[in-house]
């Protein structure tokens, strides 16, 4: 068997959107490529949405914002601190696609990764009041 045979053919993958708890393509099936710079093929695909995708999506928001509500605040800062395990079990999946996918060196992605991280699990509060202009 030759190098040739053996080489595997790259497919990049292409993200889907979340509406809803699913993971559909685009109404519209459009997408466009994502490259590294310099690169002649892309390194992943990326659906982009529609005004119907869009609809859709706010549509389901809306429609689960009445069970959220409904939860405990203990109980959403549970789920949120859950999301933000998962999003730092998969640190290296996440570093891979800036170094491989975005041009980075393996230093500045890793570093990238960890101010993002840091942000997303260390983050303020939100303000308790919003101040508005008193302006008609």
């Amino acid at each position: 068997m030759s190098t040739a045979d053996t080489r595997r053919l790259p497919v990049p993958k292409t993200h889907k959107l979340f509406i809803n708890g699913e993971f559909p393509r685009s109404e519209s099936g459009r997408r466009y490529a994502l490259c590294k710079p310099g690169a002649a093929r892309p390194y992943a695909n990326l659906c982009l949405g529609s005004r119907k995708d869009l609809r859709a999506a706010v549509e389901a928001a809306k429609g689960a914002q009445h069970g959220w509500a409904a939860r405990s605040a203990y109980n959403r800062g549970q789920i949120l601190y859950r999301m933000a395990e998962m999003i730092e079990g998969r640190a290296e999946s996440w570093q891979s696609l800036l170094r491989d996918g975005l041009g980075f060196t393996r230093r500045a992605g890793n570093a990238r990764w960890r101010r993002r991280s840091t942000r997303w699990s260390i983050s303020p509060a939100p303000p308790t009041s919003i101040r508005r202009s008193s302006a008609p």
